[in-house]
């Protein structure tokens, strides 16, 4: 088959002077002006890609400020992930003011030791004992001011048909006078 192909001439022929080939030689301009047309349309698709990500990027979900961004879970996140659950946990179980807590969690937390190591440090009995003297200086205040003592009825000049007309609350409140009379 390939020898037919050699044989014949009109596949093999070589160009020559005075004939044409399909290609016609372009002009350098012509070239110039096609390569500026297509660096135009390249130019185009690139600003349209860069519009388009910014749009999705509108739309990607972000993670809330307050929420931490999905980590991997793997076994040393797992591990860390579960420490954390259980210094929560052993943070709720204390029996400390939420304003003592949240003390407690800072200083933890800044110097990287667990929340029971913070609330035994010196700085948070120096914290502790500031809450406390400020709490009782709250009780000593408001024992004396705010708490006014309800009149009572008096019960010593009550008629017997008096008694029978009084309410449950009002009835209770007898029983107590009478108890404190005896």
């Amino acid at each position: 088959m390939t020898d037919e192909l050699e044989k014949d001439d009109s596949l093999n022929s070589p160009i020559e002077e005075g004939e044409t080939s399909d290609e016609t030689p372009v002009e350098p301009s012509e070239l110039k002006e096609k390569l500026e047309q297509k660096q135009k349309e390249v130019d185009g698709l690139y600003k349209r890609a860069k519009t388009a990500e910014e749009e999705l990027k509108k739309f990607k979900v972000k993670p809330e400020e307050g929420e931490k961004a999905q980590e991997p879970k793997t076994p040393d996140n797992l591990d860390k992930i579960i420490d954390e659950k259980f210094e929560e946990r052993d943070l709720a179980s204390m029996d400390f003011s939420d304003e003592l807590k949240s003390e407690i969690r800072a200083y933890a937390k800044a110097k990287k030791i667990s929340y029971r190591e913070a609330s035994k440090s010196d700085y948070f009995n120096f914290v502790k004992g500031k809450e406390d003297e400020r709490i009782k200086a709250e009780e000593a205040s408001a024992s004396s001011k705010g708490k006014s003592v309800k009149a009572g009825r008096d019960f010593a000049n009550l008629s017997a048909s008096e008694l029978e007309n009084l309410s449950s609350e009002d009835f209770e409140s007898y029983k107590k006078w009478l108890n404190a009379q005896a």
